[in-house]
């Protein structure tokens, strides 16, 4: 007898979204007649062939604790207990709401503070399947340090501002996985009626017959060796190995220093490809004897092979394709360190674009068992190998792309989706918050059709036009000297604001609060505030400003761009005027002059006598510095006639 049951979201500790209808689900025997009680409410239903039922409370936004009882048929029952209502929000993306407390700023503190009550936190595992799925394994855990530890920074920071203010409980449903694109997050109907979605969808779906998978994988990897042949420099060998630079005794002293993590294209001005080595000593403690430890290393650009003491202990070549942001951490095996003075070598061959200690995680050693940390960013020895001349860019030929079959889940359409957000779209909502963007630089073009898209048919599977709040993607990388001509980041940020022209939507932008060396900056309490601000002007109904500078129009007045602006109020400069840049008949982006004029900016340059298009902060890591008088910072955008 299949034993009746409760959906997972209508666990203990759940909370459950004041004011909206409360549709309860779960299983039992088929046609089995199931009676729903809470707060005094009482629903009746029966289960369909499969044991499947559903029942609707009216909605509901009473003090205190409940029970929710389901009884069925047969005299069996199923009790939740400690129900409360309050204010529900999804918060969804890729690794940048997916990063925990534990990893964000000032996390120790963070984390012994967070003894929250009113704050319920349901995570939902990383996980996909072909199939839309009913339920996941998951549950409602009250806020405490030992809970948020390993929950979103972004979700549980938002909540914290939110919830004293309202006075009521706040849940948050975390459903996240690093490194996705949004494809994966959507419906499969959502491609459906538009050719450029559905040719994407045939794309990335990933749906082939599995005999032919092996036929795919070996045509796929002769035409990714051939592109590298002829697209990236090509290793001659380890010839550093040989001359003993990974061995501990090797003396190094004449080697120069770089700042690690960092590209040697920005710290030592070294514009080429090739082999590099870099060296640091490091010294652990008597407790750590003869512990197996942990050695992590960021993502490196592009490969890398990593000695501690003359062992290797790990490496990632070309078989990786994505070697250049995939991050190192390597296990020390029991015996190869000491107590004391030990010595980590690694050789780092980049075969094109920038190269060297790329960030993105902690540079650090530390036992397996947990038991304290030693930090190694910072100052590492370096010596050339070989080098060979960087290949313009414009001269590489693009990647064969991955067939659909040879996709991971995080890069095909709707797999994600159908495990970790269709099992959710019963359950009412306050909003969506959605951090996510970085994976879909590849196809920036489509971000925007795809974005929109989404929001649409979230949307349209909760049945109401949901609040949908998102964080316009932070800065990161080295940072260009010249206006860039092209900028995959630049066109996914205007893409995120340009989304803003669908009803009761929000942008968070983070472009002045990232890091240079680290795709997941941990300034995670600030961009959980911008979205907070959000919720509590659109949704909550407080008089606060919300949003950084948005563009509305632009012109030109002679010589010069005039560039008007939505919440503007005491429009200023952070420091000097930059991140401004002006285009004239000959294409050509020059870094523009600006001043502030009311609630606009006047941009120009001296040798334009005719401007034709403008941009601000168009780049992965652009200058930025205008914001208004509340401190939040002004929206990338592309002005070429229209906005």
């Amino acid at each position: 007898m299949k034993p009746l049951s409760l959906h997972p979201l209508f666990g203990n500790h759940a909370i459950i979204q004041r004011g909206q209808p409360i549709r309860v689900k779960g299983w039992a025997e088929p046609g089995e007649s199931v009676t729903v009680l809470l707060a005094g409410k009482k629903a009746v239903c029966t289960t369909d062939q499969s044991g499947r039922w559903s029942a609707e409370l009216p909605p509901q936004d009473g003090a205190g604790e409940f029970n929710l009882v389901a009884d069925g048929s047969g005299g069996r029952s199923a009790v939740s207990s400690h129900i409360r209502f309050g204010e529900v929000w999804l918060c969804s993306g890729q690794s940048n709401m997916q990063l925990p407390v534990s990893q964000s700023r000032d996390a120790a503190e963070e984390i012994k503070n967070a003894n929250l009550p009113m704050i319920s936190l349901f995570n939902v595992p990383q996980t996909d399947a072909a199939d839309e799925q009913e339920s996941v394994k998951a549950s409602w855990v009250i806020c405490s340090p030992e809970s948020v530890f390993p929950f979103s920074a972004v979700a549980f920071f938002f909540a914290r501002e939110i919830q004293p203010r309202l006075g009521v409980p706040v849940g948050l449903i975390n459903a996240s996985w690093g490194g996705t694109v949004a494809e994966a997050w959507m419906p499969k109907e959502s491609f459906c009626g538009d050719a450029e979605m559905e040719n994407l969808f045939a794309a990335i779906s990933g749906e082939c017959a599995p005999e032919k998978l092996a036929s795919l994988e070996k045509d796929f990897q002769s035409a990714q060796a051939a592109w590298m042949k002829k697209a990236c420099v090509q290793d001659p060998g380890n010839s550093g190995a040989r001359m003993g630079w990974h061995e501990p005794c090797f003396d190094d002293t004449r080697w120069r220093e770089m700042q690690v993590p960092g590209y040697w294209e920005q710290q030592i001005q070294l514009d080429a490809d090739g082999a590099l080595w870099f060296r640091k000593k490091f010294t652990i403690p008597p407790e750590w004897d003869d512990e197996e430890l942990v050695l992590r290393l960021g993502a490196i650009d592009d490969f890398d092979t990593t000695y501690v003491n003359g062992e290797k202990i790990g490496g990632i070549g070309p078989e990786n394709p994505e070697a250049y942001r995939t991050p190192r951490v390597y296990t020390i095996p029991r015996g190869v360190c000491k107590t004391g003075e030990n010595a980590v070598a690694v050789r780092i061959f980049d075969h094109m674009g920038f190269g060297g200690f790329a960030g993105g995680d902690k540079i650090c050693v530390s036992p397996k068992s947990g038991r304290g940390e030693l930090t190694l960013s910072g100052s590492w020895r370096y010596e050339i190998e070989c080098v060979f001349p960087s290949a313009p860019l414009r001269d590489i030929p693009p990647a064969p792309p991955r067939p659909a079959g040879l996709l991971p889940p995080a890069h095909t359409a709707s797999r994600i989706f159908n495990a970790m957000i269709a099992p959710l779209t019963s359950f009412s909502l306050a909003g969506v918050l959605w951090y996510q963007g970085e994976s879909n630089e590849g196809r920036p073009e489509s971000y925007h059709r795809v974005f929109t898209g989404l929001i649409r048919a979230w949307r349209g599977l909760w049945g109401r036009e949901l609040p949908f709040f998102f964080v316009q993607l932070a800065n990161f990388g080295p940072r260009s000297k010249q206006p860039a001509h092209y900028s995959e980041w630049g066109i996914l940020r205007d893409a995120q604001r340009r989304a803003l022209a669908l009803p009761n939507t929000g942008m968070a932008s983070a472009v002045d609060i990232g890091e240079e060396t680290d795709i997941h900056p941990k300034n995670k309490q600030e961009v959980g505030r911008r979205l907070a601000l959000l919720a509590r002007a659109s949704v909550y109904g407080e008089n606060i400003p919300c949003s950084g500078p948005l563009i509305r129009s632009a012109s030109v007045q002679d010589t010069t761009i005039r560039i008007e602006f939505d919440h503007a109020e005491g429009l200023r400069f952070r420091g000097e005027p930059e991140g401004f840049a002006i285009s004239g008949e000959d294409g050509r982006w020059r870094r523009a002059e600006a001043r502030i004029d009311g609630s606009a900016i006047i941009i120009s340059h001296p040798r334009i006598s005719t401007p034709v298009a403008a941009r601000y902060a168009w780049d992965k890591n652009p200058p930025t510095s205008l914001e208004n008088g509340s401190g939040l910072p002004a929206s990338p955008f592309e002005w070429k006639g229209n906005i």
